[in-house]
């Protein structure tokens, strides 16, 4: 069975009641045809229309395809051993996949990125001091000199300050919010 929230989601979506969304749900997942309950089931879901039934059977779809996916994400976080109390609330919360996807981002098992190999090299801590923009440290520059081994493949302060750059624009694009956010500015 759905989830109650998103069940009150789609009856307010279709401007129902939540007995005729969950009647409407009810017949489809029986295999009842939405003409058929359009026309001979109108006392059973309140007389909704055949194209509010199909945005119920729509969103009914969405919506279990989203709690499938949200026991997936939390199962595989789980798996990792990165789940807290906040994560669980912020994946139990998400009502889209859109979102759901963002928090995951973090934890998805991907090919080695640059700013992995930057890590690899040690260049975590020059990430670190660029991340906090720290008013002592007057001359980056000169800091990214410590960083510079040709043992690790790091010739240059330009190269030790390139890895951190790719640190630091990976921490950004693994922000949920601000890839929300994001995304909220250039739909709007």
């Amino acid at each position: 069975m759905i989830d109650p929230k998103f069940v009150e989601r789609i009856a307010q979506e279709v401007s129902g009641t939540t007995e005729q969304v969950i009647a409407a749900i009810d017949l489809l997942d029986a295999g009842t045809t939405i003409p058929f309950i359009a026309r001979y089931r109108k006392d059973v879901v309140g007389g909704l229309t055949e194209a509010v039934l199909e945005r119920i059977a729509e969103r009914s779809k969405y919506f279990t395809g989203l709690m499938n996916q949200r026991a997936g994400v939390l199962k595989a976080v789980e798996k990792q051993g990165k789940l807290d109390d906040a994560l669980r609330s912020a994946i139990m919360a998400c009502v889209d996949k859109t979102a759901l996807e963002d928090l995951y981002l973090p934890f998805k098992k991907r090919r080695p990125t640059k700013a992995t190999l930057a890590r690899q090299k040690g260049l975590e801590p020059l990430a670190d001091l660029l991340w906090l923009q720290n008013p002592a440290v007057q001359d980056i520059e000169m800091v990214a000199e410590e960083f510079v081994r040709p043992e690790k493949l790091i010739s240059s302060v330009e190269e030790a300050l390139e890895g951190a750059r790719y640190i630091l624009a990976e921490r950004l694009t693994m922000n949920a919010q601000l890839r929300a956010a994001i995304r909220e500015r250039m739909l709007n």
